[in-house]
Parts: C-alpha cells; structure tokens; sequence
C-alpha cells in the first residue's frame, strides 16, 4: 500500500518495548545495542509465524499489526516466553525484559504505516504491563472468549492520555507460577512471591503449633 491511498480498517495493534533502555543506553551503549538488535530479531522471528507485518520501529518500541487480535496474542506469549529463557541463561546486566501491550480497532492505513486511536490505545496501556508481561484492552479479551489456555485478570479501567473514554485493561497470566492482581507494583508482587514460597509455610506451621497446644493444655 504505497500509493498514497488511505484506507480504514479493523485490525490488531501489538507494541513491544524494552523496559529501562534509555537507563541501558546511559550506562552501556554498546550492550544496549545489543540488545536493542535481540528485540528485533526476535520480534521479526515469532511475529512473523503468528501473520504480524512489522509497521516500524520507533525507538525501542516495535509496532506490530494483524487481522487477527488472538494470535497476536500468543505471538506476545511465546515472544515473553522467549525473553523469559533467555534471561534464566545470561548475566542480570545482560537480561532483556519487554513490555506488550494489544488492542483492536479502527485504524487509518496509508502508505505502510498505520495512524489514528486504534494505535494510541495499544502503545497507552503498554506502560501498564509489568517488566516481562502483556496487557490487553476488553475488545481484545472478547475475542478470546474460547481460547482456554489464555487467563487473563482485570487490572483496571484506565484513563489513557488523549483518549476520551477509560479504556478497560487486562493482564495476560503466565503458563506458569501466575502473581495474584492484588494491585500490587513490581517491588511488591516479588515480596509476594516470596511470601507464598517461604513466610506462608511457616506461618502456617505455627498456627497448627498453637493449635496443638491449645487443645492440648486448656
């Protein structure tokens, strides 16, 4: 589409992007670039099994679009989930964690770029997801209605900038070890985690101990 024509149409917008790169690229130029170059490629890779086209790159930030808002969608999962292992191999100083956000709409289509509230949905919620997450808005959670190996949990109806109306938002869950939306920030979804793995067990054991006694001596 390089003739110039505008053209309206439905379709799924993914943006991904690096959590903390401008951070990155004042501390280590050179490896921010690296990995700048892991993200792209590894976006080029998977979107393109799932039928995403590569709009442009805007930054860090890569906007994606589709026809289809579901498999964007496990296009985002098995992206995180290439991060996520990637990240379990390499040195802290050398993880990438990326940040997804998806959203369907009515978009403005004109020479090979996209425009109009459609984009500006998808690349506001983004911000919303957690380092290594994904967020969807509701219509994009409709469209999931028979997918039951994607979970998703309420974050919010949000007020994005320049958007008139709050725009329901949506955590897409892990396969696996999924943290409880208790509106929790990052710091604190971690000392969850920890929580549940350590402090719980024993909390627990000494509620029983007490009990123990209690039906003991009294």
């Amino acid at each position: 589409m390089n003739d110039g024509t505008t053209v309206r149409k439905l379709r799924a917008i993914m943006f991904s992007d690096i959590v903390g790169y401008s951070k990155m690229m004042q501390i280590n130029e050179t490896e921010a670039l690296k990995l700048l170059q892991k993200h792209k490629d590894a976006v080029i890779e998977i979107s393109a099994k799932y039928g995403g086209k590569i709009i442009k790159y805007i930054g860090d930030e890569i906007l994606i679009e589709s026809e289809s808002a579901v498999m964007l969608v496990y296009c985002a999962k098995e992206l995180q989930k290439y991060f996520a292992d990637r990240n379990a191999t390499v040195p802290k100083s050398r993880e990438l964690w990326v940040r997804i956000g998806i959203h369907i709409g009515d978009v403005i289509m004109k020479e090979d770029d996209i425009f109009g509230d459609g984009v500006n949905i998808a690349s506001r919620i983004r911000p919303l997801a957690n380092p290594g997450g994904i967020v969807i808005t509701g219509s994009v959670l409709i469209l999931l209605g028979n997918q039951d190996d994607i979970k998703c949990d309420f974050v919010g109806n949000k007020k994005l900038k320049n958007i008139k109306d709050k725009v329901k938002v949506y955590e897409v869950l892990p396969d696996s070890q999924p943290v409880p939306n208790l509106g929790l920030n990052n710091n604190s979804a971690a000392k969850w985690n920890a929580f549940l793995k350590v402090k719980l067990p024993i909390s627990v054991s000494v509620f029983f101990l007490f009990l123990i006694l209690f039906l003991t001596f009294f």
